[in-house]
């Protein structure tokens, strides 16, 4: 398991720190976003974009972060 733990944060260029990090504020951010969603759901009034522009948001900041990584000759 360390070993597998290890090779995902060599990949990614980081330390179990930053790694621990981006992926808290990562999914709090998803957790945020869902629960905006949820709200949507009971009263549709609110929060009527907090959902979908979170997984947009989220999508396109993963995707530049994936091609920032294998710039750096792994892929």
């Amino acid at each position: 398991m360390l070993d597998k733990c290890q090779k995902h944060l060599d990949h990614v260029h980081e330390s179990y720190f930053q790694h621990l990090c981006f992926a808290s504020v990562f999914g709090a951010r998803l957790i945020v976003g869902g629960i905006g969603a949820i709200l949507h759901g009971l009263f549709p009034a609110i929060c009527q974009t907090t959902g979908s522009k979170t997984v947009f948001a989220l999508h396109d900041e993963l995707k530049e972060r994936m091609q920032k990584q294998d710039g750096q000759g792994h892929g």
